[in-house]
């Protein structure tokens, strides 16, 4: 079980690796080792990437999957990340169907509790009641925003793309969502969201009345009136929430069904046209003036005959180019004992400065010579180059150049 105040510091000190891990998490939802100690090392702290890994898993953030090597996020890092980052994902309509189903359970519970003056079962109808509608309120919201990110999603999609594929995720989420939450929240009879409310408003008022009535706790009756403002604002909520999403993705299906019919249409035209011709397919009324057989006259400008007289009469020009001059300066390519250099490099690590170390020992090569050679040493596989965090200036033969150079352990390559 996750520690609280465990969880909280591991989270403040590791949060540029749980946000990245985050919002790739569409991508991919298992990491090898590899990959989290790859991506460790890129930012800087004073723990080594396997101590940071091993403080991950110790603190239930990675968990490591059964029967592998791979490492997840815990689930309730991602849901709590997730809010944090207001990253969400779309619900289930029918979960709302199911947490209304269980309000009007627990109204009927409250109504037989109000019958018996039982105050044991009233205050747990109340509590349940509170809950169900506290993880409406919270669904609702985080709905409200994943439409947001897949209507974005589309409109920034490539305009390339084929409307039907592009628009997807819209239509689905139309289909899967918008429609079912319309007939949920219809306010008039077929509806049972609204209905449901109205009723909870009406128990909850008789409740309150009964209570004072008896003279209950205080405690009992103030909790009756903030589950009263609760059920106010989620009939907001949920007014403004369907009325808003319906606005944003509607658009986007209405664009996508009116390009399909306009495609479909055309597509029989022109196959129509390509079968029968365009006389047989149209009439000669129902054909635009400019289609029908008209007499054509075709002449040549002035301007152009002007043109062709000129291109006929047209003389080359002879441009004589410049002989190649030698001037001694041309770097010639010169061979490398790369094998040498290689060994030689590896008999002197560890490296601080691996261009200071070619300067030293391979100074009479030339400038591209030694660029070359930086670049191919830091690639070998039995060597660790790491970046150096300050900016050094070297002298070459012929140039100076700054750089941020590596320097260079022994590292052997797992099997």
């Amino acid at each position: 079980m996750i520690n609280p105040r465990t969880f909280i510091r591991a989270l403040d000190k590791h949060w540029e690796v749980i946000e990245h891990l985050m919002l790739t998490l569409g991508e991919q939802s298992t990491w090898e080792s590899k990959t989290l100690l790859t991506l460790m090392k890129r930012f800087d702290t004073k723990d080594s990437a396997d101590e940071r890994l091993q403080q991950l898993v110790n603190t239930e953030i990675l968990v490591k999957l059964p029967r592998s090597d791979d490492y997840e996020l815990n689930s309730i890092v991602r849901d709590f990340v997730s809010q944090l980052l207001n990253e969400h994902q779309l619900g289930l309509s029918g979960i709302i169907k199911e947490r209304v189903a269980e309000i009007k359970t627990a109204l009927e519970a409250l109504h037989l509790a109000m019958q018996t003056n039982d105050t044991a079962a009233l205050i747990r109808g109340v509590s349940g009641i509170d809950k169900q509608l506290r993880e409406i309120t919270k669904q609702l919201q985080h709905d409200a925003h994943a439409i947001a990110d897949i209507v974005e999603r589309a409109k920034t999609a490539d305009n390339q793309m084929p409307l039907a594929r592009r628009y997807q995720e819209v239509l689905e989420t139309y289909e899967r969502y918008i429609v079912p939450m319309t007939e949920l929240m219809d306010t008039g009879a077929s509806g049972k969201f609204y209905p449901l409310l109205e009723q909870t408003e009406t128990v909850l008022n008789a409740l309150s009345e009964q209570l004072a009535t008896q003279g209950a706790l205080i405690n009992h009756q103030l909790g009756l009136r903030v589950l009263n403002s609760r059920v106010k604002e989620l009939q907001r909520i949920g007014r403004e929430t369907l009325t808003n999403s319906s606005a944003t993705i509607t658009p986007l299906r209405d664009e996508y069904r009116r390009h399909n019919n306009l495609s479909t249409a055309v597509a029989r035209l022109l196959g129509e046209i390509r079968k029968r011709g365009l006389k047989y397919t149209f009439a000669d009324s129902d054909l635009p003036l400019w289609r029908k057989e008209q007499p054509r006259r075709i002449t040549v400008d002035d301007s152009l005959k002007d043109f062709i007289a000129q291109v006929r009469d047209y003389q080359p020009k002879t441009v004589a180019f410049p002989e190649l001059i030698d001037d001694g300066e041309t770097a010639q390519q010169e061979w490398l004992d790369e094998a040498t250099i290689e060994q030689s490099l590896l008999n002197s690590l560890p490296i601080t400065d691996l261009m200071h170390w070619l300067i030293e020992n391979y100074g009479q090569y030339q400038d591209a010579s030694l660029i070359k050679l930086y670049h191919r040493l830091i690639r070998l596989p039995t060597v660790l180059a790491v970046h150096q965090n300050e900016l050094t200036r070297h002298e070459l033969k012929h140039h100076a150049i700054q750089l941020y150079s590596h320097s260079l352990t022994a590292h052997e390559p797992r099997p």
